[in-house]
């Protein structure tokens, strides 16, 4: 599988692209280091990274010595001429995401990994996946804990009926902004869910002052107080303000929470009379970190046609509860159908003098 090596190139040489912060590095648990998409490339087998880029020279120079990579590069397309590389993860900015997608698959690039949240539009995020489609260019995405044991480990212990049938799913995320930290939350309650299929969206959020430019255009990362989405399978996906980094399945018959960001399960099943049983902790065997299962599976759909564990169409449908989760806050809490939602709403993803 692994016989031919890949060169690869990187997009971003940011926190995310190439330098883990070190009070990640301090506090994460395992299944999730290494995560900056350089040093995760480099731990997978059957890959060359090859080549970098960024605009910012210094940060670029900086990535390029961290990393032992000698070419270096300010402009994406020279990179994807002069070094074809035949894989690219992409750590950019959200805006503007999608261009780069669709000029590096309609040159070559055979596979791309894409950091969250894929775009800021479902326009620009139906346009680039066509793209890759149409091109035949496999992808993998950077909504991370679906590639990670633990959250695997849950999904089987759910499909197994040890807490009986599904009923709710609870990302407890804290109180954060929509394009930074909830496609991690929307990608989880799709991952569990059994189906992308959504009936409706509804959400409270809070914007700040002056954000809403347009009926089409929010230029903002608003803050998510709630928002529920019903699948269509009954199931019910709800993104509270709990913190903790925590996720919680309820069943017929019990629950499973996956706590402390991955570190550990606890399954709790109901005794006669609906009383709980005493929990029972898991913590699970870790293989790899979340990216660099991403990166193999994208190696094995690029070098034998595997299919990734994540689809097209499961990216599409993140993007946009995502962006109902906003029109429906703007609407006054109202219940939306996403296809009530415009393709050309943006959502930019500022907050502050930063962008998602």
């Amino acid at each position: 599988m692994t016989e031919s090596v890949l060169k690869a190139g990187l997009i971003g040489c940011g926190r995310i692209g190439a330098f883990t912060r070190p009070e990640l590095r301090d506090s994460l648990p395992a299944g999730w280091l290494p995560l900056s998409h350089a040093e995760a490339m480099r731990a997978t087998s059957g890959y060359e990274l090859a080549a970098l880029c960024d605009v910012d020279a210094q940060l670029l120079d900086k990535a390029a010595v961290a990393h032992e990579v000698a070419h270096a590069f300010r402009d994406y397309r020279e990179m994807v001429r002069v070094a074809r590389p035949d894989v690219v993860s992409i750590a950019t900015r959200t805006a503007g995401r999608c261009d780069v997608i669709e000029y590096i698959a309609q040159r070559g690039v055979r596979g791309v990994h894409v950091e969250k949240p894929i775009s800021t539009s479902i326009a620009d995020c139906r346009r680039a996946l066509a793209t890759l489609q149409s091109n035949k260019t496999q992808i993998t995405y950077g909504a991370l804990r679906r590639f990670m044991d633990v959250y695997r480990k849950a999904r089987e212990m759910v499909r197994a009926g040890e807490i009986g049938e599904l009923i709710q799913i609870e990302a407890q995320m804290g109180r954060t902004l929509l394009l930074w930290n909830h496609p991690h939350s929307v990608d989880l309650l799709l991952y569990f869910a059994g189906t992308v299929q959504v009936e409706y969206v509804w959400a409270h959020c809070t914007f700040q002052e002056g954000a809403v430019q347009s009926a089409d255009l929010v230029d903002d990362d608003p803050l998510v107080e709630q928002a529920v989405i019903r699948f269509s399978n009954g199931v019910t996906g709800c993104i509270s303000s709990v913190s903790g980094f925590g996720l919680v399945l309820y069943g017929s018959k019990g629950a499973i929470i996956v706590g402390a960001n991955g570190a550990w399960i606890d399954r709790r099943v109901s005794g006669p009379n609906h009383s709980p049983e005493p929990t029972e902790r898991i913590i699970p065997q870790v293989a790899v970190s979340g990216r660099v299962r991403a990166y193999q599976e994208l190696r094995d759909a690029v070098l034998s046609g595997t299919p990734c564990s994540i689809s097209t169409a499961e990216i599409l449908q993140g993007q946009r509860i995502l962006m109902a989760i906003a029109a429906s806050s703007l609407r006054g809490g109202a219940s939306l159908r996403l296809d009530e939602v415009s393709e050309d709403f943006v959502v930019s993803g500022k907050f502050g003098a930063n962008f998602a």
